[in-house]
């Protein structure tokens, strides 16, 4: 069908076709080239620690899109692409067989979102950035469902895509929705970014778990003087301690790209400066270039005077040669496009369109616009973030269905409930148990905690059946937990042929580990009265397997 539709285009229309591509690809080059030529300049670090991240299933996909709960610690993206996605997208599907459409473009785009789609779920489920191309094609897929009109009466014409409308809209309500989040009173100044990154939670600028960019060599020793810099709002990156009675700097101004000193030298001299090397730094004396080069041991950057020097240094990062020629690409084809579009419009030329758009009647287009001022209007007054009025539900509304435990601990976690996801009656080989654990923390922890889980028999409670790896609780490290919010953490077991035939609790254990998890370092845990439960809590939910 798809090799149906390419035959369809004239040659010229082919080209046409390439030519825009070539065209958007150059006129991104500002982006992508200097990305792609200086790729090899940084070395990336692993992050601290690994989040916890979904992957793509069709579970997943289909999956309905869940509000988001401001109460909750962590939010886990959602893949799911709603109801108004499955809806349009049955819809589109039926329109383009029913109304035999076989020639179309939107089988090009079904066929590519079923290609990317089995791509994400057989052979790259971490890949969410396949979600993105997905989706795309699945919208245009989705306005194929346009087509069942055609075989409708005419009032049913009239009234089908103002429907369509409707139904997108309050299908969407979960995206429409803004949360209105509450300032918790937390500072984000350089010193509470140093101290920040000092306790080990990663860098305060990056996303958690995403790998950090350097171009110093490693072990990278901190300095302590810069550091209180920092903290003082004084940053001087040119040392005391190298400075001498012939060799003088004094600190000017200090910003993110730029520092600036009065130096004064009686000879040639070397100032070691406390930032990292990489290309764009460039140095300047009363504007007179100074030759700025790596220390090809610490990686910091050295300007260096050749002869007896005395005015202002400005150190600042600039543009590369390859960033400078990535702008002047996408510069010559931006022009080069605004030059044929005016040579086309003083042609009197019309484009030719790949696809004929029908209008709409005027009927359909006045209800429409009704349609659209009548949600314009219901946005205002309930869905904007500074609405008067709010349909959003309240704080913790994630955790009405699940099972309340109330257990707590001797170190201020809690245990707030659980959830079975997807039960069953009966578990079969292949299956999985998936488990959802709601926990919080009563006060700011100084360890971070890690859990293991595993199944027991009620008939032999002191054996442990599949039991899983020490990792982070909730996938976060509990020191970086805020008070009083919760985390969702999930265990999902799958159900192997080790198991035999029986019925299963999971029970769950929290570590402090020293480097291994040991036993003696067990978290005791206490009912919501205080009593004592012990080193490991078992839920109350049973599993029958088969």
């Amino acid at each position: 069908m798809m090799m149906t539709v390419i035959k369809r285009l004239s040659i010229w229309q082919i080209i046409g076709i390439l030519s825009a591509l070539a065209l958007g690809l150059g006129l991104s080059s500002f982006f992508w080239l200097s990305a792609w030529a200086e790729q090899d300049l940084v070395t990336w670090i692993r992050a601290p620690y690994n989040r916890l991240l979904p992957i793509i299933t069709l579970e997943n996909i289909i999956a309905p899109i869940h509000i988001i709960d401001l109460n909750q610690q962590i939010h886990i993206p959602q893949l799911g692409i709603g109801w108004g996605g499955m809806i349009f997208g049955i819809l589109g599907c039926m329109g383009i067989f029913i109304t035999r459409l076989y020639r179309h473009w939107l089988v090009f785009w079904l066929i590519s979102g079923m290609i990317i789609m089995a791509i994400g779920i057989f052979i790259s489920p971490t890949s969410l950035w396949l979600m993105s191309p997905f989706s795309l094609c699945l919208g245009i897929v989705g306005s194929g469902a346009y087509a069942l009109s055609q075989r409708a009466s005419r009032h049913i014409q009239r009234l089908f895509l103002p429907a369509l409308i409707v139904t997108l809209c309050l299908s969407s309500l979960p995206v429409w929705l803004a949360p209105r989040w509450s300032d918790e009173g937390d500072s984000w100044d350089s010193t509470a970014q140093i101290i920040y990154e000092q306790l080990g939670y990663g860098v305060a600028v990056l996303p958690p778990s995403r790998p950090i960019p350097i171009t110093l060599p490693t072990p990278i020793i901190p300095n302590r003087g810069l550091i209180n810099g920092y903290q003082n709002n004084n940053v001087v990156r040119i040392p005391q301690s190298q400075l001498t009675i012939s060799k003088q700097a004094g600190l000017i101004a200090s910003e993110s790209h730029r520092d600036r000193y009065f130096i004064q030298t009686d000879t040639s001299a070397i100032f070691e400066v406390l930032r990292a090397y990489a290309p764009g730094w460039s140095a300047n004396v009363d504007g007179r270039a100074m030759s700025l080069i790596p220390n090809p041991a610490t990686g910091l950057i050295q300007v260096v005077l050749a002869r007896p020097t005395q005015g202002v240094l400005t150190i600042s990062y600039e543009s590369t040669p390859i960033r400078e020629t990535a702008w002047a690409v996408s510069a010559g084809i931006g022009g080069l496009m605004v030059l044929m579009i005016i040579v086309t419009i003083f042609r009197g030329k019309r484009p030719q369109s790949l696809i004929e758009l029908g209008l709409l009647p005027v009927q359909s287009a006045r209800l429409m616009g009704v349609i659209i001022v009548g949600f314009i209007i219901f946005f205002a007054f309930f869905i904007m973030p500074q609405a008067p009025y709010s349909i959003y539900p309240p704080n913790g509304h994630q955790l009405i269905p699940f099972v309340a435990q109330n257990h707590k601990t001797d170190v201020g976690i809690e245990m707030l409930g659980y959830q079975v996801i997807a039960p069953q009656q009966t578990y079969h080989r292949g299956d999985a148990i998936r488990v959802q654990v709601a926990w919080r923390t009563a006060r700011r922890l100084t360890d971070n905690y890690q859990v293991v889980v595993f199944l027991e028999a009620i008939d032999a409670p002191s054996l442990r059946w599949l039991q899983s790896e020490p990792r982070y609780l909730a996938g976060y490290p509990t020191r970086r937990w805020s008070l009083q919010k919760y985390s969702l953490d999930e265990y999902v077991i799958p159900v192997s042929n080790t198991l035999s035939q029986g019925d299963y609790r999971l029970v769950i254990e929290l570590y402090r580990c020293q480097g291994s998890c040991l036993r003696e370092n067990r978290v005791n845990f206490f009912t919501s009265d205080g009593e004592f439960i012990g080193s490991q809590v078992a839920l109350s939910a049973q599993f029958h397997v088969q």
